[in-house]
């Protein structure tokens, strides 16, 4: 007997398996069944999924044995993971070397034929095998062996997505935030053990529960209609709603929720009730200043745990006693110890060298002129932690005199650090940007002159060749559309590029019909050949706000594909109509042509390079250019189309 090699990339080989978590679980009826197809299917007795564990071989399911695991030394499988590309076959144990004295050959189960199926996971590591054993020689047909194969990846499958479930599993039991499934009749199908923390209701409960039986009823009509979005759409939606406690006060949760193909949602959902709180509590905060009752605000105890919560502060300059009074927010925020005292010039000494001379410009001339103020700074705590604060303060005065400046103090690192996150990465963009623009006039210019100079070169090849031989016509004729389309991309590319969003230099309000009529009156000739008619429904009066040259590319682009994409077997007939619906201009262009698979096409119908009909010649940049102008306008464009029927194409504009 031989003992098997080990693999040269064992450990991570093991640790994959290890991952699966499928050693030493019971049967499942899945694998057994696919144990059971093997053997019948391949003519044999036995059939075995195999898992190849650091020290032996574990059976996930057998089939015509009672066998659980053996050891990896005389283990077939573990010779079968050394060949993962392909099914280790050995017709006759007796007649090869490695295996005609092994144990398993020489006693129970007296093997005499084994081939095995590689179980791959998707990083390349072989796990195991689907396997078959039989007490007698055996051949596999080469159908036999493709099934066995396909047998083998539908058990991977089986594994992998056993796996996802597990750490969907372990997502929703360690999840801080409320996880749940909901089923399309709005019953809760799963939910996370978290809600039993939010909501104080028992997991088990929520089984007999809808989830709209739980919305704060205020809530209900915008709950109602993210739900109709997400399984008409199947998109992103994120939201913010209140959920029944079990005590009966509501939870503020922020919610974002997916609908799957099969209609159940899925839900996770943060609980920002406490958010919520600060945010009103700093916004009552500002009120109360703004109204001068800063004594009222320094005793409003119901204020001070969303107060610091927000991580703001508050603080009194009394220039009559002398005194300096920093609230508890204020202080945590400065870092300093509880029995700290304040005064006015430690106070100002805690800003920056950039700052310190700001506010104490702005203290002056409060307590000179009683001006309030607002701003930004940084100070550096008495940890010495550099932080950027809001800084807000008015003045009280008796009589013509300010005797007292008071105001809050809020903690803002985080908001500014993001802010510059987004600067940056605004920056990057629009350099980006550039860059591709410039990228994009040398590579077009450099485009040009060679095609220039195959158009060129082709006409002296037409006068040269201008004899009657049509194959070489042919191919000229051939190498001219070619060259023409290349133009055409070009063209495109070169627009795609310029498509920027407008400014407002750049918008004018115009009458609708008087466009859409210079376009019609572009293709009357194409129109005339091809016996086609356009209908016009457009107002008079209808006026919209867009740039011209643009709309007429939308235009030309849309009405273009409805005559390009006709339906050869009747007249084409065009319908353009405009109308005002809530305020916004309704443009739609309807025809009887090819239509559209919405089923295959639909989710890239407007992407860059997508054709739905390859015997029509086209770039395949029309809709997706003219999607990028509107929504650069801030309109919208959608489609409807049944194939065989037409399209109908809607283009929202904003006044």
């Amino acid at each position: 007997m031989i003992a098997p090699q080990i693999p040269a990339n064992e450990q991570k080989r093991l640790a994959a398996l290890f991952s699966y978590n499928t050693l030493d679980t019971s049967k499942e009826p899945q694998f057994d069944d696919c144990t059971f197809i093997a053997a019948e299917v391949c003519g044999v007795s036995m059939a075995f999924i195999s898992l190849i564990d650091s020290n032996r071989q574990w059976f996930k399911s057998s089939h015509g044995a009672d066998l659980t695991e053996t050891s990896r030394e005389i283990s077939f499988c573990a010779h079968a993971i050394n060949s993962p590309s392909e099914i280790f076959e050995i017709p006759d144990t007796l007649e090869d070397e490695r295996f005609y004295d092994n144990p398993l050959v020489t006693g129970e189960p007296f093997i005499r034929y084994y081939a095995g199926a590689p179980l791959i996971d998707e990083n390349g590591h072989c796990l195991g095998t689907l396997c078959l054993i039989d007490q007698t020689p055996v051949k596999l047909s080469d159908k036999q062996r493709d099934l066995l194969l396909k047998l083998g990846r539908q058990v991977m499958h089986l594994m992998t997505l056993q796996r996802k479930v597990r750490e969907s599993d372990q997502f929703f039991e360690l999840s801080m935030d409320v996880m749940m499934i909901i089923g399309r009749d709005g019953q809760f199908r799963k939910v996370s053990p978290s809600i039993s923390r939010i909501l104080g209701r028992e997991e088990r409960t929520f089984s007999a529960k809808s989830f709209l039986s739980l919305v704060h009823p205020e809530d209900m009509p915008a709950v109602k209609k993210v739900m109709r979005e997400l399984v008409v759409n199947s998109c992103l939606q994120n939201f913010v709603a209140r959920l029944r406690h079990k005590d009966g006060s509501y939870k503020v949760l922020s919610w974002s929720a997916l609908a799957a193909p099969d209609g159940m949602i899925f839900i996770s959902a943060g609980d920002v009730t406490v958010q919520q709180e600060a945010e009103r509590g700093l916004e009552e905060s500002l009120k109360m200043l703004e109204r001068g009752q800063f004594e009222l605000l320094k005793n409003a105890k119901l204020l001070e745990q969303a107060q610091a919560i927000a991580q703001i502060g508050h603080w009194e300059i009394d220039l009559v006693k002398e005194t300096v009074f920093w609230s508890d927010a204020t202080q945590k925020i400065h870092e300093v110890t509880e029995d700290y005292v304040p005064n006015l010039a430690e106070g100002i000494n805690f800003y920056d060298e950039e700052s310190r001379p700001i506010i104490t410009e702005m203290v002056q001339r409060c307590i000179a002129t009683g001006q309030s103020w607002d701003v930004k700074l940084r100070i550096i705590t008495a940890k010495e932690n550099l932080r950027w604060v809001r800084s807000v303060g008015r003045s009280y005065s008796e009589g013509d005199k300010v005797v007292k400046v008071f105001g809050l103090f809020q903690d803002i690192t985080e908001d500014v650090e993001l802010q510059k996150q987004l600067q940056d990465r605004t920056g990057q963009l629009e350099r980006t940007s550039e860059e591709l623009q410039q990228f994009t006039y040398i590579a077009t210019h450099d485009l040009k002159g060679p095609i220039a100079n195959l158009k060129g070169h082709l006409e002296i090849l037409k006068i040269e060749l201008s004899g009657d031989n049509e194959e070489v016509q042919g191919s000229i004729g051939w190498m001219e559309d070619s060259i023409q389309m290349a133009e055409d991309k070009i063209k495109d590319v070169v627009t795609v590029a310029q498509a920027k969003k407008p400014s407002s230099e750049q918008l004018e309000k115009m009458h609708l019909k008087p466009l859409v009529e210079r376009v019609v009156g572009e293709m009357q000739e194409l129109l005339a050949k091809e016996s086609g008619t356009i209908k016009l429904d457009i107002p008079d009066e209808l006026m919209v706000r867009f740039n011209r040259m643009n709309l007429m590319s939308v235009l030309r682009n849309l009405l273009g594909n409805a005559l390009k994409y006709r339906d050869f077997l009747r007249n084409p007939e065009i319908t353009v109509s405009g109308s005002l619906q809530n305020d916004k201009q309704v443009l739609i262009i309807e025809d009887n042509g090819l239509g559209i698979d919405l089923e295959q096409h639909g989710a890239n119908l407007f992407r860059m390079f997508e054709r739905c009909h390859d015997h029509v010649e086209g770039t395949g940049m029309g809709l997706y250019l003219s999607k990028k102008i509107i929504e650069n306008h801030g309109g919208q464009i959608s489609v409807e189309s049944e194939s065989g029927v037409g399209a109908r194409f809607k283009v929202t504009m904003i006044p």
